[in-house]
């Protein structure tokens, strides 16, 4: 069987990658044929390299554009993708193949919107399947013709997936339309060791870990800043350490600059070892704007560590509030200083609301989730 994917996500790797990543391993394991059509960033990920060194056929698409790039430059460099897209549609090579299925792994509304998809999908025939990984909540972000457009490429798909309930029915209601091939899929995640972590020593230093993209208007980073650059949480003792990379990173230090917090809050960069995170941090702390079910909340609750966050995506499918965590009503400083605030005041109680979040997030967890994928598409072929 050849298995072609097609994935939107522009940057080197992301957690949007990990589901198709661990199909991809468990169909190269039985001698299928894999395809991936990737924008090309300049440098391969190390999961990337580990899938063409065990049989994978990357096809390198055009339109990614450096993070930092001046506005004038960026948009002489989509206008020149455009173009270009125009003239050679970027997924041709890819279709050339004559793959048996096409797994497209999009965010938000890609797939219904790509005109390039649909044109090959017109062309070749092919049976398609869409794996929706994140749902803008709070605003349709299209207008009626588009709305057709991605009614069309909804329908037509062999089957939809989608990581979270929430996300499955936000669509819904965006498009006003009820999806039957429609279908929940829980995301793999990047622990090899999902036993409980020993709870650290409340040493009089409570430090909060920020794990994500660093991009605010999808992670919301800087509602954060604000809430604990308030007056009531200067004299408290808390250290806010964010991991990660991304295009609002200098802005977030600037922030934390002007609200005087900076000496509070550390930068830490990429981490590849969740569980290190985990060993020094005492819970977890995200103001996603949108989400469908980030890794970040799985594998900190199956670390054993509690979470407090927005009420977004699947965030309330495996957070019970006062329970094993807390959930802020919404993205905003008012709701998430209000859910902070619950939490301190229960600092005490977070050992065992983590210990709780590890029995939680074993039972929501599925270690071979890239074979079960891959089982469901072969039955589609």
């Amino acid at each position: 069987m050849k298995i072609a994917v097609i994935t939107t996500i522009d940057d080197i790797w992301g957690g949007s990658e990990e589901l198709w990543y661990q199909t991809a391993l468990a169909a190269l394991a039985e001698g299928h044929s894999v395809h991936v059509s990737m924008k090309f960033t300049g440098s391969v990920a190390p999961k990337l390299q580990e899938l063409i060194e065990k049989g994978l056929v990357l096809h390198r698409r055009r339109g990614y554009i450096k993070k930092g790039t001046s506005a004038g430059n960026r948009i002489l460099k989509k206008a020149w993708h455009l173009l270009l897209n125009t003239i050679s549609n970027p997924y041709k090579p890819l279709y050339k193949t004559q793959p048996d299925i096409v797994i497209f792994n999009s965010s938000l509304f890609q797939a219904g919107e790509d005109n390039y998809f649909h044109r090959l999908q017109q062309a070749y025939h092919k049976p398609y399947v869409v794996i929706n990984q994140v749902v803008a909540e709070f605003n349709r972000p299209f207008g009626n013709m588009p709305s057709q457009m991605m009614r069309d490429g909804f329908l037509k798909a062999a089957k939809a997936f989608f990581v979270s309930r929430r996300n499955f029915e936000t669509i819904q209601r965006h498009l006003a339309l009820s999806l039957p091939n429609g279908e929940v899929i829980t995301n793999p995640v990047n622990l090899a060791d999902t036993s409980l972590i020993p709870y650290p020593s409340m040493d009089g230093v409570i430090r909060l870990g920020v794990l994500g993209n660093l991009q605010i208007n999808h992670k919301g980073q800087d509602i954060i800043i604000a809430v604990l650059s308030r007056e009531e949480w200067k004299n408290r003792n808390w250290q806010l350490n964010i991991y990660g990379r991304g295009p609002d990173e200098e802005y977030l230090k600037t922030l934390c600059e002007q609200r005087g917090i900076a000496d509070r809050v550390s930068f830490c960069g990429h981490v590849s070892g969740i569980r290190e995170v985990w060993k020094e941090n005492h819970a977890l702390l995200m103001c996603s704007i949108m989400e469908g079910l980030p890794l970040a909340v799985v594998e900190a609750m199956l670390c054993g560590r509690p979470v407090i966050t927005t009420d977004v995506g699947g965030n309330r499918e495996i957070i019970d509030d006062g329970v094993n965590g807390f959930i802020a009503e919404g993205p905003t400083e008012f709701s998430l200083n209000r859910a902070l605030q619950r939490a301190w005041d229960r600092k005490d109680d977070w050992a065992h609301m983590g210990a709780l979040s590890h029995e939680t997030a074993k039972k929501f967890y599925v270690p071979d989730i890239g074979q079960r994928l891959l089982e469901k598409i072969k039955s589609l072929h």
